[in-house]
């Protein structure tokens, strides 16, 4: 389509149509500051999604999910955007990696309120429309926002708007990217999370923490702006104590942007419970698509028999990628469960999701889905075959040995699945994962003692990776020894708090030392996190009635 309005143009007879196959043309469109506002405010209905998706095609970090893309559909129905997750974002949201301006600016407070690209660029050169403050004056009264009551600078030394709401960062070592999330400034959370300062642009020279004193000091508080989410995003990255919760808080608030509202569902996967499933499910019927995905991934390490009613559905969503996700997570529910027509659906929905994988099939992440997803139906020979090509293809890539080893392992091949992992350690001698996986196939094949030596390494490999530790812990004690077992998950258990399997591990080992104070903390402090688990609770009454 641009191909023909740039030779329509050319010829000039643009009178004749523009060429495209859409329009985003509004002329009822405009904003009204009237007098004595400081921001305008849209006149008339908002209509910004159109031409922020079209333009985020392009302007996103994105996952392709059709060939040719969905002209007029939502750019979730061609690509599958990146959500706010560490290390792309840091936990406020801000950019790290390179993640370009969609994810940016869907959760600013210019999103919200009907602000798109074409307001500020012009559409053609992408050039600012207007260089310097007079950009962002055509909306922000200059008497309120470039005044020094607002910016608390000399008037000599004022900063550009742009230096402390779009604060910049260098890809490329040249390339200067600035964020679109127009943000107030918060360097307290640039102290304690340790995410880009705006302030330290300028103030480079300053000590750690001087600006957030600063602006304490001229609010007699910190700072606070639109987006909320920064400390519930860390505490849900490092596995805190009280992370749930604050996700459920958040999920709970209804003023999130969608975008973030997502990011929060996708954090609750690590975080399972009644709570989160009642989220999600709620999450499952948004009206925006990205929301809808972030509920898949936070059902995504359920059974298929715990979510199927609640995903069905969705295998007719109007939306490409939802469809795909729903499909992949039920390619594993028996044909017998369902009825002839959910049947169709699904073989629909699991064609649909192959296609994507068989469009991206230079990647081995591609083939290892297409293999999950044959294994799922019993094809062992399919699945084998698209695991080893990945591994051809792109030997470093460990996942794919991985699931080839464990689709071994599910047919009763182990010497096959050991020569896998074999070939895996040869290529990447410190992949975590792979000492981890020898390790269980040595409890198998070998016992306990073999696989020591094999947990353990995986352990000091991934040292924040609570699982790992917990696996050891559960061999150590398995193999007579008790305190080194509980010392490793004392250790893990500092490095997530929340894990509900490290603190159900603490407790009963505790209790098996003769520890009954201990225990019973632990077993508590299971209970508080998790009110509805079973073992929490049959721990504690025993413990009780012991006493």
């Amino acid at each position: 389509p641009g191909s023909r309005h740039v030779a329509l143009a050319r010829a000039e007879r643009l009178d004749e149509g523009s060429g495209l196959l859409l329009s985003f043309a509004d002329p009822e469109r405009r904003w009204i500051r009237a007098t004595g506002e400081p921001t305008a405010r849209l006149a008339g209905e908002n209509h910004s999604e159109g031409q922020v998706e079209a333009c985020g095609r392009c302007h996103a970090r994105r996952a392709p999910l059709r060939a040719e893309y969905a002209h007029g559909q939502p750019l979730t129905d061609s690509y599958l955007p990146a959500l706010l997750t560490e290390p792309l974002y840091f936990p406020d949201g801000q950019i790290r990696d390179e993640v370009y301006v969609y994810g940016s600016f869907l959760q600013s407070k210019m999103h919200a309120a009907g602000v798109v690209c074409t307001d500020c660029h012009e559409p053609h050169s992408v050039r600012l429309k207007i260089e310097g403050d007079g950009l962002c004056a055509q909306c922000h009264s200059p008497e309120v926002f470039a005044a020094a009551d607002h910016h608390r600078h000399p008037e000599a030394d004022a900063p550009a708007c742009v230096d402390c709401h779009m604060p910049a960062r260098n890809y490329m070592v040249i390339d200067g990217r600035r964020d679109h999330s127009f943000r107030v400034p918060r360097p307290d959370l640039a102290a304690s999370l340790g995410v880009t300062d705006a302030c330290a642009a300028c103030h480079a020279a300053q000590p750690v923490g001087w600006s957030a004193t600063v602006v304490r000091e001229w609010l007699g508080r910190d700072a606070s702006g639109y987006q909320q989410f920064a400390e519930a995003f860390r505490a849900a990255e490092t596995g805190a104590a009280d992370a749930a919760d604050r996700l459920a808080v958040l999920l709970e608030s209804g003023n999130l942007p969608a975008i973030a509202r997502a990011t929060a569902l996708r954090h609750l996967a690590n975080y399972v419970s009644p709570v989160s499933f009642d989220l999600a499910s709620v999450a499952l019927n948004d009206p925006d698509p990205l929301v809808r995905l972030g509920a898949l991934e936070a059902v995504a390490p359920l059974s298929p028999a715990m979510k199927q009613a609640r995903l069905l559905p969705l295998l007719d969503d109007p939306v490409r990628s939802v469809r795909a996700e729903t499909a992949s997570q039920l390619a594993g529910v028996p044909p017998g469960e369902l009825s002839v027509e959910n049947r169709r659906r699904l073989r629909a929905g699991l064609a649909e999701y192959l296609e994507i994988q068989t469009q991206n099939a230079d990647r081995p992440e591609a083939r290892m889905n297409v293999a999950l997803v044959y294994a799922a139906a019993g094809e062992w020979q399919t699945a084998e075959e698209q695991l080893r090509i990945a591994i051809r293809r792109h030997p470093d890539f460990s996942p794919a040995y991985l699931n080839l080893a464990d689709l071994y392992r599910a047919l009763g091949r182990d010497a096959d699945a050991e020569g896998t992992l074999a070939q895996a350690l040869a290529v990447r001698p410190d992949d975590a994962a792979t000492h981890h996986a020898m390790g269980l196939l040595k409890v198998r094949t070998a016992g306990g003692e073999a696989a020591l030596p094999w947990l353990g390494q995986a352990a000091t490999l991934a040292p924040d990776n609570a699982r790992f530790h917990y696996v050891w812990a559960v061999a150590l004690r398995d193999t007579g020894r008790l305190d080194a077992a509980i010392a490793v998950l004392e250790d893990a258990h500092a490095q997530r708090p929340a894990d509900s399997d490290i603190l159900y591990a603490l407790a009963l080992y505790h209790l098996d030392a003769g520890n009954r104070d201990a225990a019973f903390r632990y077993a508590r402090e299971l209970s508080r996190l998790q009110p509805d688990n079973p073992q929490a609770a049959a721990l504690l009454e025993q413990l009780a009635h012991d006493k």
